[in-house]
C-alpha cells in the first residue's frame, strides 16, 4: 500500500501533461525543434484516479467535487463520467459538478491547420455526443441528482451557436 507521500506524488504526476517527442524524424539535429505537443488527461479521469487511490473512509467523507473540463484530452472525454458511477453509488452524499468549457475542451480541434476553423456539423455532433452520454448516465446506474453537467460558453461561442 503506498504511503500518503507516495500518493501525493502520484496525484502531482496525474495532473501533469504528457509530452510526446517525434523520434522518427529524418531532420537534421541542427534544425529548429518543433514545438512540444501536450496531451492531457480529462478532469474526470483525474478525479476517478484521485478517488480510486483514497481509502473508503476518506471517499465517504467527500461531499462536493467540481471538475473543470477546460482542455481537450485523451480518450473519449464525453464517456468518462461513467467511471464516477461506482463512487456516487458508494457515497450518497457525494455531489459532482462537471463544468465543460465548450470552446476549449470541445470545439477547438487539434487536427486543423487553422485552429479557428470549426465545422458546423462537427460542432453540433460534438455537443450532441456529450448530451447523449449525459442522458445515459442514469440508465448506467448514476444516482439521480448526484452528477450535474454544465456547459460553459465563452463570448466566442455565442456567435458560432447563433449562426448554427
Amino acid at each position: 500500500m503506498p504511503s500518503s507521500v507516495e500518493l501525493d506524488a502520484i496525484d502531482k504526476l496525474a495532473l501533469m501533461p504528457l509530452t510526446y517527442w517525434d523520434t522518427d524524424s529524418d531532420d537534421d539535429i541542427e534544425d529548429e525543434p518543433e514545438p512540444e505537443e501536450h496531451s492531457y488527461f480529462s478532469g474526470t479521469a483525474c478525479t476517478i484516479q484521485f478517488l480510486r487511490t483514497r481509502r473508503e473512509d476518506t471517499r465517504l467523507s467527500i461531499r462536493n467535487i467540481v471538475i473543470r473540463e477546460d482542455q481537450q484530452s485523451l480518450g473519449d472525454m464525453a464517456s468518462h463520467a461513467r467511471g464516477l458511477i461506482p463512487y456516487c453509488r458508494e457515497n450518497s452524499k457525494l455531489y459532482l459538478k462537471i463544468k465543460i468549457d465548450v470552446w476549449h475542451a470541445l470545439l477547438l480541434q487539434r487536427w486543423p491547420e487553422d485552429p479557428q476553423v470549426i465545422y458546423r456539423f462537427s460542432m453540433l455532433a460534438t455537443v450532441a455526443k456529450w448530451l447523449r452520454e449525459a442522458s445515459m448516465l442514469s440508465s448506467e446506474g448514476m444516482p439521480p441528482g448526484q452528477c450535474i453537467l454544465r456547459f460553459q460558453q465563452s463570448h466566442i461561442c455565442y456567435s458560432y451557436f447563433g449562426t448554427v
